[in-house]
């Protein structure tokens, strides 16, 4: 599959974060932590035009203050974009942390809404890792690094954020994500994988084991159905896989590399995903097939830290603590497409199934054996 060239952009901080708002605007944030080393703390608005000379341009930015931590995670819809953000070390030691931003993009601008306490914690090692919108952005969820994870379930639907219910994972919570219509929150660990009411907080459905995998990322692929990253507990590999809500069992897993030892991040969007390796690799599937569609070898310098689709699936991005965005326009149809190899084998099934049919055909015309068929045929 031949894809466009990518194009790049040095944002001059570390990126731990990026969302894109709308096709046309990718938000990043990062920085160099509390102190900042020379480094700023900034969410940043990129403008993202292909028609132009600089397809990637900065266009809006905020700068936080020096004496806060880098900004670790990001979710933005509906106009609505929350920062997970911890305050300043002296501060988590004397027990307050205003760690959640909320900013609204209006009238061309990002504008500030609110910071919240959520949690409490004097672990200054401890920060707001996953940060989640519903896709009406009237739900949020966010979880923090701490081995023994707790989700967040929080409203939205006023200035501020309310907290809802607290879920109890009993472990640390490596990734989650809404489901399209927002009626369910799934999320995994190392060895489960569960799905919460975001209303309610109550369990959906909970599949507690994976014998041979530790998971690491989840994101909806629908309503009914999940897509799994992780890496094999035998032997260095990544695989990922399709999972049935209503059926509650995997329906269909691939390995995807026996050479890449891990998965640093992973999005969906238009029936592809997209996989950063810890080897600094961009992996391309068909979500239905789970096959291969184009592999991106050493994209960044340093660890991938995001990749991210737009809403419509027309681009990806990738982003590093190398402090570089990377994007690439994808072709139409690319996730329906067919491979050249695909096309030769299936011609070659066809041309065999036919010749065999004709043969048998042939047989029993020749050994008449065809009356007996035509009288079944008649009673069927």
């Amino acid at each position: 599959m031949k894809l466009e060239k990518t194009f790049s952009l040095d944002v001059g901080y570390p990126i731990y974060g990026a969302k894109f708002l709308n096709d046309n605007l990718l938000l990043v944030t990062g920085g160099g932590g509390e102190g900042s080393n020379g480094i700023p703390n900034k969410l940043t608005a990129i403008r993202v035009n292909f028609d132009k000379p600089k397809v990637l341009k900065k266009y809006r930015e905020i700068q936080f203050p020096d004496h806060e931590d880098s900004p670790m995670s990001i979710d933005a819809t509906n106009d609505v974009v929350l920062v997970g953000v911890n305050q300043s070390s002296a501060s988590i030691a004397a027990g307050v942390n205003k760690h959640l931003k909320k900013f609204t993009f209006k009238d061309a601008h990002l504008q500030f809404v609110e910071e919240a306490q959520i949690y409490t914690s004097r672990d200054v090692g401890v920060y707001q890792k996953c940060t989640y919108l519903s896709p009406d952005a009237s739900s949020a969820a966010i979880s923090t690094s701490a081995e023994k994870g707790i989700i967040y379930l929080l409203s939205n639907r006023g200035r501020a954020l309310e907290l809802e219910h607290e879920v109890d994972t009993g472990g640390d919570v490596k990734d989650m994500h809404f489901s399209p219509d927002g009626k369910a929150l799934a999320y995994v660990t190392a060895n489960s994988l569960e799905i919460v009411s975001p209303i309610t907080g109550n369990s959906i459905m909970r599949i507690p084991e994976f014998k041979d995998w530790a998971l690491s990322k989840i994101r909806f692929i629908d309503n009914d159905r999940i897509v799994i990253g992780a890496a094999l507990k035998k032997g260095e590999g990544i695989v990922v896989a399709h999972i049935s809500v209503p059926k509650k069992k995997v329906l269909k897993s691939r390995v995807v590399s026996k050479k890449i030892k891990g998965i640093t991040s992973m999005d969906y969007a238009e029936g592809l995903v997209a996989l950063a390796g810890s080897d600094s690799s961009v992996t391309l599937l068909k979500v239905e097939e789970l096959q291969s569609v184009h592999v991106f070898p050493k994209v960044h310098n340093f660890a991938i830290t995001r990749v991210a689709f737009s809403p419509s699936g027309k681009y990806l991005v990738s982003t590093s603590a190398a402090k570089t965005v990377q994007i690439v326009e994808l072709p139409k149809g690319i996730s329906t497409s067919v491979s050249i190899i695909w096309r030769i084998l299936n011609a070659i099934y066809n041309f065999a199934f036919i010749a065999l049919l004709a043969v048998v055909v042939q047989y029993i015309y020749a050994n008449g054996h065809y009356e007996p068929v035509i009288e079944y045929l008649k009673k069927n």
